[in-house]
């Protein structure tokens, strides 16, 4: 990396659609489903990092109660926080959900449902299986490997979610291309066996702000979750420079992407007989710290070319492993090339693209985040009517390490 590459670096803010609500408590009471008194209401929560999603969890369980009802919290995020019922019970308590809230129960143990596309049934965590009413709870967004109808939020959540490592697992084993088809059949075989099922699905803005909250009955399940995908990929971050050489991502996780970065935002999916986007298009991309709220699961680190020694001492190998192992896109979870500092890195990233020269590059908190994103010289000038809002340098001290920009 030439050290004209680190000089001249400028703070692009972008507009995006979608106002964020300022109260949650109204648009919460009014998704709530019409339950009777002294039921007992299972509330499936993942492990995604939504908007104030503590403080929609108690505003859901203290409804509840209102209603009568006794709420409990089940975790419902597949393979995720290790795959079993501690780990998961401690993922949600990261995200600030904990008992103080509502009971929660997180025992490793699921029932079998007949299923006529999952040869080996449905798998259906065991304590929601047996409560009176479920209330699934959860962001609808594009999803990073699964393209359809249903992507990322209710659907998923029921019909992979809630069966625990084993449902995540006989999904995946369909394949990208079938379980995307299957997901809706899945969960409608689900809602056939319990009718009292009801959804409550949230919308972020590109700001990482919930926008939009509404609920649906097990009659227009289905329907809600794809009416309400439509409306969130309309709102969907990007980056404003889509083509470039390289793209610096300061950090990844499990709280900006089930993939860590966002395949989306950076166009790469690492899918094996799946053709990548045609845009994005980045020559290159370095990442350079893994999220303390990842837990360590470093899913999707493959999708960089060169990371941090920094990164890499930070990832629990076991806990990405039964993640990737899940899905079964390993290419996400191959280790690329470490480098020593952040300078190294960044020099590795360069050296690869053969010698280019005048590079286009910019700089990202992580692929969530994208209101302001810091671009090089040359990529602004490929920008149209940027709005430029402030001006720095790249900054290693002694030992290489990149400082953080001011202001983020």
């Amino acid at each position: 990396m030439k050290d004209t590459d680190v000089t001249g670096w400028f703070l692009v803010e972008q507009d995006f659609e979608g106002q964020g609500l300022l109260d949650l408590k109204e648009p919460i009471e009014a998704a709530l489903p019409p339950l009777s008194a002294g039921m007992e209401v299972a509330v499936a929560v993942g492990s995604r990092g939504i908007d104030r999603i503590a403080e929609v969890v108690a505003l859901v369980a203290e409804g509840l109660r209102a209603k009568g009802c006794s709420p409990f919290i089940v975790p419902a995020m597949g393979s995720h926080g290790g795959a079993d019922g501690p780990g998961q019970k401690r993922t949600l308590e990261a995200l600030g959900i904990d008992e103080s809230i509502a009971p929660m129960f997180s025992e490793w143990g699921t029932v079998d449902l007949p299923s006529q596309v999952l040869p080996g049934g449905i798998a259906m965590a065991k304590r929601a299986w047996g409560s009176d009413a479920i209330v699934i709870l959860n962001r609808v967004k594009p999803h990073t490997s699964i393209q359809g109808e249903h992507e990322s939020g209710l659907v998923k959540m029921l019909a992979l979610g809630l069966g625990q490592g084993e449902g995540a697992q006989r999904l995946h084993a369909l394949g990208p291309k079938a379980m995307s088809s299957a997901l809706g059949q899945v969960a409608k075989e689900i809602l056939d066996l319990k009718p009292n099922i009801h959804g409550m699905g949230l919308v972020e803005n590109a700001q990482d702000q919930l926008c939009h909250i509404q609920g649906c009955p097990a009659t227009s399940f289905l329907r809600t979750d794809a009416e309400l995908l439509v409306r969130a990929k309309a709102l969907a971050p990007s980056l404003p420079i889509q083509v470039m050489d390289l793209l610096m991502v300061d950090e990844m996780g499990k709280n900006y992407s089930g993939t860590g970065m966002d395949t989306n935002v950076i166009g790469r999916r690492r899918i094996p007989g799946f053709k990548e986007p045609l845009i994005p298009r980045i020559g290159a991309i370095t990442c350079h710290g893994l999220s303390e709220e990842s837990g360590g699961n470093a899913t999707g680190v493959g999708l960089a070319d060169v990371i941090t020694g920094d990164l890499q001492r930070r990832i629990d190998w076991p806990v990405t492993r039964k993640n990737v192992l899940t899905t079964g896109f390993l290419e996400r979870g191959k280790c690329p090339v470490v480098a020593t500092t952040d300078r190294e890195a960044l020099d590795m990233a360069s050296r690869s693209l053969h010698g280019r020269e005048d590079l286009a590059m910019a700089r990202i908190a992580n692929t969530l985040q994208l209101q302001r994103v810091w671009v090089n010289r040359r990529a602004l000038e490929g920008l149209k009517d940027p709005r430029v809002v402030a001006e720095r340098d790249l900054i290693f001290d002694g030992e290489g390490a990149l400082l953080p920009f001011e202001p983020c």
